[in-house]
């Protein structure tokens, strides 16, 4: 090969490696832009919002739901308890009054 062809292959060589270097540069240059632009960016929170509401609604809900049951068993269980107590407070009076 003559020299002066080894001369343009070199330059051209040259020229596909600066050209690709320029590229990168590039490249790289719009990845940290785009990565600037994500981080400094607000997220939107609306819908993690929404079902963050949604869950504690439930939860609102499940806990008022066991609050009025355990209501309801303590009422069950006072009156349970006043049944037996009048029971036995009327056994006293039959044993005292001699019935």
């Amino acid at each position: 090969m003559p020299p002066e062809d080894l001369k343009k292959l070199e330059e051209e060589a040259d020229k596909i490696v600066q050209s690709a270097l320029e590229e990168a540069k590039r490249l790289v240059a719009e990845a940290r832009r785009r990565a600037r632009e994500l981080t400094e960016r607000e997220l939107d929170l609306t819908p993690y919002e929404q079902e963050a509401k949604k869950i504690i609604e439930e939860a609102e809900k499940e806990a008022q739901k066991i609050i009025e049951e355990g209501a309801e068993e303590a009422k069950r269980i006072v009156e349970k308890a006043a049944r037996a107590m009048e029971k036995v407070v009327n056994e006293i009076l039959r044993e005292v009054a001699g019935i």
